[in-house]
């Protein structure tokens, strides 16, 4: 199947903001320690959070769904009817499940679909071992699947890297359950997308963590039943936001409290030259004149596509750095959106440290690949609606799904012409 965009003409800015996925995935995985009801609102419903809701169904626990909430009660004792569950082709859910699996007394394979069976997971698994947890790689070379030798886990303070930071949302889980206050010491540099999702869910659980700057602390607890709302997000509204802007519309929302992610994705864009209007109750973006800028993707690097495409409308040099991350997502991100701006027409070098741009790049229709990613076919997608000819895209429409709940209607609504062949 392919997903053909034709050149727009006039584009609308009609889009709703979606929920934030890893909000959603940890209140999910949360769920699983709760000793009560555990009811999320307005969560993300795509493949990469249901898979969560699967797995916990799998293991005993009920769960009932509907349009705008999610309710999941707990059982009497965790129930192991199969040897392996598989979380899909979320590394997200990887962690999290694994880590909370970690604190029962089971021992249980948790896998995925083979693209990520080919990720290397060194960094996480670095991280469960500092940590206590007896989690391995049934392989040689740290890829998935892994098998999970639950018990107890000890805690204390645990040092991480740059790299490791990025697994915290996933750390925290076990960490109320620990037989001794568990410290999480990190770079301050780049956590905040990590951090923050860890007090807001935990802190609607009513869950006590003491936060510095470069710290957060957890005493051994319970987790009780709790509701947790899940907040709207610019980020996980990328390609809407990238569309109206690069389409010259206004995006206007209302937003109370911003995420970490939406910080940072708030400030790439003002690097570009957007201009951008804040209270604390709305947020309003302003297309405008883009300029090259320097710009490092390591805190976000799901958004390294959407960021490439808009240096191919900014005057001058665009430098990308931290794409090591991103190298090593759905897919090899920096090399897939290289190789599909490059075919349709941008000046574009990639390194191994870095992406260049030089814009603007007047884009070309042509047949591009989609890497089965969702990130890099959803930017190609908006790349279609601004190239002289129809751009044709293969091995991503599918991966539409992972993040996007209505990703073709949207744009059909915001006046891109779309199709699947």
């Amino acid at each position: 199947m392919k997903l053909v965009v034709k050149p727009a003409g006039e584009i609308k800015p009609n889009f709703e903001m979606l929920p934030s996925k890893l909000h959603t995935q940890l209140a999910s995985s949360l769920a699983m320690l709760a000793r009560g009801k555990v009811e999320i609102r307005s969560p993300l419903q795509v493949s990469d959070t249901r898979v969560i809701l699967k797995i916990l169904e799998d293991l005993g626990f009920l769960v009932k769904k509907n349009q705008s909430s999610w309710t999941i009660y707990p059982p009497d004792r965790l129930t192991l009817v199969k040897k392996s569950i598989s979380v899909g082709g979320s590394a997200t859910a990887l962690a999290m499940i694994s880590a909370a699996l970690s604190l029962f007394q089971v021992s249980i394979v948790v896998s995925g679909d083979s693209s990520l069976r080919a990720r290397r997971m060194s960094g996480l698994l670095s991280a469960f071992h500092k940590m206590g947890l007896d989690v391995h790689s049934t392989k040689k070379d740290e890829t998935p699947p892994f098998i999970i030798f639950g018990g107890e886990v000890k805690g204390g303070r645990i040092s991480l890297t740059a790299e490791e930071v990025r697994y915290l949302p996933a750390l925290a889980i076990p960490a109320c359950g620990t037989t001794e206050e568990t410290v999480f010491q990190f770079p301050q540099k780049g956590a905040q997308p990590y951090v923050e999702p860890v007090l807001d869910v935990f802190g609607s659980a009513r869950l006590r963590i003491e936060s510095m700057r470069e710290i957060l602390s957890f005493p051994k607890q319970l987790v009780p039943g709790f509701t947790y709302t899940v907040k709207e997000e610019l980020s996980s509204s990328a390609p809407f936001v990238i569309l109206s802007l690069l389409g010259g519309e206004e995006v206007k929302t209302k937003l109370g409290k911003i995420s970490g992610r939406d910080q940072i994705f708030l400030s790439a864009l003002r690097k570009f030259g957007v201009k951008i209007s804040q209270t604390k109750r709305s947020i309003s973006i302003y297309p405008g004149k883009l300029k090259g800028t320097n710009l490092d993707i390591s805190p976000i690097p799901e958004l390294l596509p959407f960021f490439a495409l808009f240096a191919c409308f900014a005057k001058g040099r665009t430098i990308i750095t931290g794409i090591e991350a991103a190298k090593q997502s759905k897919s090899n991100r920096a090399e897939a959106i290289f190789s599909g701006l490059r075919r349709m027409g941008a000046e574009v070098i990639l390194y191994k440290d870095k992406l260049i741009v030089k814009g603007p790049c007047k884009l070309k229709g042509r047949e591009v690949d989609g890497a089965n990613d969702y990130a890099v076919t959803a930017t190609l997608a908006v790349a279609g609606a601004f190239a002289n000819g129809e751009v044709s895209i293969t091995n991503g429409p599918e991966a539409l799904k992972q993040a996007y709940p209505s990703f073709i209607s949207t744009l059909k609504q915001m006046g891109v012409e779309t199709s699947y062949i």
